[in-house]
């Protein structure tokens, strides 16, 4: 009786679940993987030197009618 009330209090004390990967790493990876992500599109941006042809400015060409 004793051994199983410790238990009790033990499960109590600690929680009743113990923690899973999310909640033991789940900050961690978003924080890590919104870094990595902006890293990568801001190299991307600044340095490939693609041409994104956003404005049509110049680009448009009069027909004839």
């Amino acid at each position: 009786y004793r051994i199983e009330k410790k238990h009790a209090w033990g499960l109590f004390y600690r929680g009743a679940t113990p923690q899973d990967f999310h909640s033991k790493y789940g900050l961690g990876v978003l924080v890590s993987g919104t870094v990595f992500y902006s890293l990568v599109w801001g190299y991307v941006l600044t340095e490939t030197r693609i041409e994104w042809n956003l404005s049509p400015v110049k680009r448009v060409i009069e027909k004839n009618w």
